[in-house]
């Protein structure tokens, strides 16, 4: 945006966005997402999945052949009033609060202000940002036999998108200059039987963006009537400073691999702890793609 002071000098008054704005075509991982008449919930894009149909794949599923999925935590897109939500990219928690903040300020300033014109200008300017991600097709969180919370949704994506593979963006390297070219992609998942080859990782969420931690052996029990209901896996921040918070659940637990450029991914966060946040727990990425596996019939692979 641009305004045109008296004298006829220009200044631009340009807002940055308290969220990331995703590529239209093929909108990055670790953006905010989701439901379109969300209120409260607000998460992260996890990533990309397709199944692998096959001439034995159940003829129910067929349909299904050729087509991508964004997935998260179904407690970030799932409610009590709508079972199969459109979801859309960014928030519209976080658009809504963003203008709110933007109508607070606006109204500070004189309607014939500088301030108060730019102020206008970005708030009607704000739903441009948002585009449909598509629309949930399964999801459900409970607490299986094992004794595993499965809390996970998939998205099958709008036809307008054209995702081909994972990317951190373009900006990541702010955070980390590795992050760069080729190891911004998601090309591996690494199994429980290789963590201890990975005990330093990182997550980039929605809300608290990139931060860093390492693998603890020790899981997080979840107790309920004085029986072990579930159990995650830890991430524990070594700074004893802040891994995640409120908005980040779905972004992925990376890790840059040893053999060969590219990142590994190991899980998907579900929650935070600690008196600083500096605990985040997770699931691991092989057991979230066997219980897709066990539901529908036909193996999850990453995109």
């Amino acid at each position: 945006n641009s305004i045109l002071l008296a004298g006829g000098v220009s200044t631009a008054t340009r807002f940055h966005t308290p969220f990331k704005v995703p590529t239209r075509s093929k909108p990055e991982i670790s953006i905010s997402v989701s439901s379109v008449n969300s209120v409260k919930s607000s998460g992260t894009l996890g990533g990309y999945i397709q199944p692998k149909i096959t001439q034995s794949t159940d003829k129910s599923l067929l349909k299904y052949k050729g087509a991508k999925f964004a997935f998260t935590r179904a407690h970030v897109l799932l409610s009590e009033d709508q079972d199969y939500p459109d979801v859309s990219v960014p928030s519209t928690v976080m658009l809504n609060t963003y203008k709110s903040a933007l109508r607070d300020e606006m109204d500070r300033y004189p309607k014939d202000s500088m301030e108060h014109d730019s102020y206008s200008a970005e708030l009607q300017s704000v739903d441009k940002y948002s585009f449909p991600l598509g629309q949930v097709v399964w999801g459900e969180r409970i607490v299986l036999k094992n004794k595993r919370l499965s809390d996970i949704a998939i998205v099958k994506l709008d036809d307008s998108l054209q995702v081909t593979e994972h990317s951190l963006g373009d900006e990541v390297d702010s955070y980390n200059p590795s992050l760069k070219f080729q190891n911004t992609k998601v090309k591996k998942v690494i199994g429980k039987d290789e963590y201890y080859r990975h005990s330093r990782v990182f997550k980039i969420g929605a809300s608290s963006n990139y931060t860093t931690g390492y693998l603890n052996s020790v899981k997080m029990v979840y107790w309920l009537d004085g029986s072990i209901q579930t159990s995650e896996f830890v991430v524990s921040n070594s700074a004893k400073s802040m891994f995640a918070m409120g908005g980040d659940s779905g972004s992925l637990i990376l890790n840059d691999l040893q053999d060969q450029a590219g990142l590994g991914v190991l899980g998907m966060l579900h929650s935070y702890d600690g008196e600083r946040r500096e605990i985040g727990l997770f699931t691991p990425m092989d057991e979230l793609l066997k219980r897709l596996q066990d539901v529908t019939g036909v193996e999850w692979v990453f995109i």
